[in-house]
């Protein structure tokens, strides 16, 4: 794991939200008590989060070369064939949205978009992208309204 700042997904129809590891060297609540051994914290939107869940959610974005290969292409398995098959996958291929799911924003990104979920925690609560950790309802998402210029 290492620090950074990414746009994730949390399932598969949940708007992005901001997320971030960073290396904290004071107690949770107390910034004024500094820790003889910093530690690694995450950040989700407005929450406090195990960073172990955060990276779980950068797999594929954060992967080499070759692991992204073995992720979307997995090798065939070893086991020999029976009554007529072929040879299977020994992995299933990582799905699409996965692969998706997240995308490296740079420190001033991830400011914007923590200042925009505080407004919408006082402000509008029930705004499909404030409720991050649940999937959308299209039906109640708001539509956008095009204006021409006159």
């Amino acid at each position: 794991m290492t620090p950074g700042h990414w746009m994730v997904r949390c399932c598969r129809r949940c708007p992005e939200v901001a997320a971030r590891i960073w290396l904290c060297d004071h107690e949770p609540g107390e910034p004024a008590n500094v820790l003889d051994q910093p530690y690694l914290q995450g950040q989700l939107g407005l929450d406090l989060t195990d960073p172990a869940e955060i990276w779980a959610m950068l797999e594929f974005c954060e992967a080499s070369p070759d692991a992204r290969a073995l992720m979307t292409d997995p090798p065939l398995s070893h086991r020999i064939p029976q009554h007529g098959r072929a040879y299977g996958w020994s992995t299933a291929p990582m799905a699409l949205w996965k692969q998706q799911r997240a995308r490296r924003i740079s420190a001033r990104d991830y400011e914007r978009q923590i200042a925009w979920l505080g407004w919408a925690d006082r402000n509008a609560p029930t705004h499909p992208d404030y409720t991050y950790r649940r999937p959308v309802d299209p039906t109640l998402a708001p539509l956008p309204i095009f204006r021409t210029g006159t």
